[in-house]
């Protein structure tokens, strides 16, 4: 992230101030957003056909996908947009689910990296 800083230091005032104000609205939705990953991946892998699940899912990880990379969290951001990527083909298989696992864990370390990271 120092290349990331770096450059936002030749920002203007304004706009540093902007970016570190959404930065700090983004940690608080990764808090929030955190235990509600946890729970719907536990539900979808308790029931692969639960269709609202998903949705939910999708939706959070697109929301994350769309802003993390801005605020200066890259990897949490490309690994959302890989989770909505399986849950538009879920297709309720074990390698399916074995892979949507390993990336709701990679996502929930980046979730609490960033929070730690915010601290």
């Amino acid at each position: 992230m120092t290349t990331q800083n770096s450059a936002r230091s030749e920002l203007p005032p304004a706009l540093q101030k902007a970016i570190e104000e959404t930065r700090l609205r983004f940690i608080d939705t990764v808090c929030e957003r955190l235990p509600e990953v946890e729970a719907l991946h536990i539900e979808i892998m308790r029931n692969p056909a639960d269709v609202e699940a998903q949705k939910k899912l999708s939706f959070i990880v697109h929301r994350l996908s769309g802003i993390a990379a801005t605020v200066g969290y890259p990897e949490l951001g490309s690994t959302a947009a890989e989770i909505e990527g399986i849950l538009a083909r879920f297709d309720q298989s074990a390698d399916v689910k074995d892979i949507l696992t390993s990336q709701v864990e990679t996502l929930l370390d980046h979730m609490e990296d960033a929070i730690i990271d915010a601290s």
